[in-house]
């Protein structure tokens, strides 16, 4: 049982008119659990270098942002020795007239995420949501969304300090029970994560996604990794032609935002920013998958959006990249 040992509030009421617009609290107990409540409005607005969902980016086809007040409490606590950190989020519609969720609270997404800090070299996580579809609010989803995921964030290569998430999803329901539980039973079988498959886990949507992480932008040190990139636009060509280029996946590199979300790389253009374009279509956000991963050399490949035939290989030296370069132009 815990005792209530500290509880630190503020609330911020920014034209004074009885609307709360910001909220902070912390309870600190005794046992040394902590539970951090934030609530607070976010701006679709990229200037404000803030980035989150329904803001900035979004998953799934409709790319419509918008405003929103935001709930968020984070529950902090040891768990049989293991820190464990739990989130629930909850994005309600935005009373532009108060900044506040009004005395509606129009909910329109929800999760709850719970991340077991293993190890220093494994963290993982388990994630169930829900979009709600609202009338009259066009970005909301068409129709209720749910859908559930256990990922492992994982040391793959600690020669290189790169971080890879591997996502096993379920998409639209959530019938399968325990997927955690089920999860590291396989793995306490001998199975590798990365042959975890139907036969194991029947009634996913996902089996072994791997995932970006901010590890491959920034190294352990908070400074901008440099890649040494080889790359083609045409290269399903007869004769295509491939470049090489030194990078770092910044946005004074690239003129681009790198941000790698828990559910995938987005690079988006900032406040002002060039949008991003594919011949006559243009867009101020794409997805990046993490295609293939090599943990021995820390390199990758990956593409922008859906343009697999427009690939991207990024490798830790020059050397490397000249090779796959070579080989690609023999």
């Amino acid at each position: 049982m815990n005792s209530t040992n500290t509880t630190h509030l503020v609330e911020k009421d920014w034209n004074a008119d009885g609307s709360i617009n910001e909220v902070n609290k912390q309870v600190s107990y005794s046992s040394g659990k902590t539970v951090d409540t934030n609530a607070y409005p976010v701006w679709a607005w990229r200037g404000d270098d803030v980035w989150e969902e329904y803001a900035d980016y979004r998953y799934g086809w409709n790319d419509e942002r918008t405003n929103y007040w935001y709930e968020q409490e984070v529950t902090t606590e040891m768990v049989e020795g293991v820190k464990v950190e739990t989130t629930v989020g909850k994005r309600y519609v935005l009373d532009e007239k108060t900044n506040t969720a009004g005395t509606d609270k129009a909910l329109f997404h929800e999760y709850v995420a719970t991340y077991e800090y293993v190890s220093d070299e494994l963290t993982i996580e388990s994630t169930e949501w829900k979009h709600h579809a609202l009338d009259n609010y066009s970005f909301t989803v068409d129709q209720d969304d749910i859908g559930q995921k256990v990922t492992y964030w994982q040391l793959d290569a600690p020669k290189f300090g790169l971080w890879v998430g591997h996502e096993f999803a379920e998409w639209g329901t959530k019938d399968v029970a325990d997927l955690a539980d089920k999860i590291a039973s396989v793995l306490e079988s001998g199975v590798a994560i990365e042959d975890i498959d139907e036969t194991h886990i029947a009634g996913l949507s996902s089996y072994n996604g791997e995932l970006f992480t901010e590890s491959f932008i920034y190294d352990e040190d908070d400074k901008a990794r440099t890649w040494y990139n080889v790359y083609s636009e045409n290269a399903l060509d007869d004769n295509p032609m491939w470049e090489m280029e030194t990078m770092t996946l910044t946005v004074e590199d690239t003129g681009l935002v790198f941000f790698a979300a828990p559910g995938a790389l987005f690079a988006l253009t900032p406040d002002n920013g060039d949008m991003i374009c594919f011949g006559d279509y243009c867009t101020d956000t794409v997805t990046m998958p993490l295609a293939e991963f090599d943990a021995a050399t820390g390199s990758f490949k990956t593409y922008f959006g859906w343009r697999e035939n427009e690939p991207n290989y990024f490798f830790q030296t020059e050397a490397e990249a000249q090779a796959k370069f070579d080989e690609l132009t023999k």
